[in-house]
């Protein structure tokens, strides 16, 4: 006697996906979160500010000034090497951003998790990224990061959830599938 043949089981949950624009200010917003983690911008002046103060403190003007003077001295060289610096590259960030296209990239995005893969449909592209490839989920005050390599990421602005809820079932949804740390 053979089994009964049990019925085929039919997914019906609908795949989780989000609709959202992106916007100048969440680019804008993204550029400075990876300036203030570029560890170039953070060196650079460092070494630049060393080389200054101890090119300063050796002339013979200096030389014969306090510990405290030749401290607070080297403060303000630090100080001003890293305001021009951060200065410099936050206006070449935002002229960047101000008048650069981004065909494919402003605007209206669809993000659609799937067994396979995320979906993104936008006026322009239609991708899927495989689960296997993404780096990590990190979230700040105003978006969600989701790094699909470490040069490619999907920025998705908190405004486009209508709760905290479900924000956390997005988040836990794409853990689920990737087995990524997410970020704070």
């Amino acid at each position: 006697m053979t089994p009964a043949q049990l019925p085929p089981v039919i997914n019906t949950t609908r795949p989780l996906s989000i609709k959202y624009t992106l916007t100048r200010c969440d680019i804008l917003r993204w550029q400075f979160y990876q300036l203030v983690r570029n560890r170039i911008i953070i060196v650079f002046p460092s070494i630049i500010s060393a080389a200054l103060t101890w090119q300063a403190l050796t002339t013979p003007e200096l030389s014969p000034r306090s510990v405290i003077f030749k401290v607070f001295y080297s403060f303000i060289i630090v100080a001003l090497v890293y305001t021009f610096v951060f200065a410099i590259t936050i206006g070449l960030t935002i002229c960047s951003v101000m008048f650069k296209k981004f065909r494919g990239f402003l605007g209206e995005h669809e993000l659609e998790i799937r067994d396979e893969g995320l979906l993104e449909r936008t006026d322009v592209n239609e991708s899927l990224n495989r689960w296997a490839g993404f780096h990590k989920i990190v979230t700040t005050g105003q978006c969600l990061y989701i790094y699909v390599t470490d040069n490619n990421v999907h920025i998705v602005p908190k405004r486009c959830f209508a709760s905290e809820r479900d924000l956390k079932e997005f988040r836990d949804a794409m853990q689920k599938h990737t087995n990524v740390t997410l970020v704070r």
